[in-house]
């Protein structure tokens, strides 16, 4: 249990990571909820005007279609800065937890490690 509250000891240094993280992870669920919404705007355009012959493409087809692209294109970018945000992150409490090991070794008298062999 002391382990744990050692690792929370590093929330502080994260904070603004962990704030970014959950952030992008709210948009990228507001993203993914407009993909359903945009397919039915796309069925229901073409459902309403399948006999009308003088229907404008560009909104029946074209722009529920570039909504799409743009989501999905919106996401993937999201997904990018997600994963680099959470990488920084992962390798800054890596490096900090093996300073704190290497700082708590070289406090360590000689004969500590002399009587404790690995």
């Amino acid at each position: 249990m002391q382990n744990v509250f050692t690792a929370l000891g590093y929330v502080p240094k994260i904070r603004r990571s962990i704030m970014v993280i959950v952030g992008l992870g709210l948009v990228s669920a507001a993203a993914g909820l407009a993909q359903p919404y945009l397919f039915k705007v796309l069925v229901d355009n073409l459902i309403s005007n399948a006999g009308n012959v003088r229907a404008n493409p560009e909104q029946v087809i074209l722009w529920p279609l570039g909504g799409l692209l743009l989501v999905r294109i919106a996401s993937a970018v999201i997904s990018y800065f997600t994963q680099v945000t959470g990488t920084k992150m992962f390798f800054g409490i890596v490096t900090d937890l093996r300073q704190a090991v290497f700082e708590r070794l070289s406090r360590l008298s000689l004969e500590y490690f002399e009587a404790n062999k690995s």
